[in-house]
């Protein structure tokens, strides 16, 4: 049974999902102005999407996790550096990965970090050690754009994920119908009470929006609304979603 955990000001599994809006400039001063005005928004969370800065260093990375502290506290930030073969933008190099994910740690001024787990598994899983060394919350996660698998393979990515020691675990995936979306939805609850972490759980693409609108009543613990521009296929504005929540 997933038990609430605390970040901040922020308890993820306790009463309504939680919104996260992403960060996705690519310039520091641009992401910067971003930040103030998602600040407004007043999501639950943010998440950097540092893969979208066009110029990337461990002592950028340390630089901006302080100015973001400085603009959100207490709103928890997560860091994110989704690579070209995860979805996201960034060319992977092994090396510069894992040392951008530990400047983040160390600079103490973001509450979690995102490790796409089951790629390059057994590296990912001993950067998740390493991070959890240095006092940060972490989650592991697995997305999928091409398709959404069997319930027995979606049971088993939910299980390798918790076998990575991550404090949260993520899973999201690409529906091509409804039926998709549903399957979803009831492996993520039947997880749920398998785990005492956290889960967070999307279809993602026009198809799966109803997955984010109802993520409390399938057990995912945030829900993602894009502030500037949507990080993934389907986000709904934050405005747009409150209306559903209220």
């Amino acid at each position: 049974m997933t038990q609430p955990l605390k970040i901040l000001d922020t308890i993820l599994g306790e009463g309504s999902s939680k919104i996260c809006i992403p960060l996705i400039s690519e310039t520091m001063d641009e992401l910067l102005q971003e930040a103030e005005e998602i600040r407004l928004l007043h999501p639950d969370l943010v998440e950097w999407r540092a893969d979208h800065l066009k110029c990337l260093s461990p002592d950028i990375i340390g630089a901006i996790c302080g100015r973001l502290y400085e603009i959100f506290f207490p709103i928890p930030v997560i860091f994110t550096l989704r690579t070209n073969l995860e979805g996201g933008s960034f060319f992977y190099d092994s090396v510069f990965y894992e040392n951008a994910l530990l400047a983040a740690a160390e600079s103490q001024r973001v509450q979690l970090i995102d490790v796409e787990a089951l790629t390059g598994q057994s590296f990912k899983m001993n950067l998740i050690r390493e991070l959890k060394k240095r006092s940060v919350f972490t989650i592991a996660s697995y997305h999928n754009f091409a398709e959404t698998q069997s319930k027995e393979a979606l049971l088993e990515k939910w299980k390798l994920l918790d076998d990575s020691g991550a404090d949260i675990l993520k899973l999201a995936v690409m529906p091509e119908t409804a039926e998709d979306v549903k399957r979803l939805m009831e492996v993520t609850k039947l997880y749920s009470q398998k785990t005492n972490k956290p889960l967070i759980s999307m279809s993602m693409g026009e198809t799966g929006r109803i997955s984010r609108i109802h993520s409390e009543a399938f057990g995912s613990c945030v829900t993602f609304a894009s502030g500037k521009a949507a990080s993934a296929p389907g986000q709904i504005s934050i405005q747009e979603l409150r209306s559903y929540f209220s």
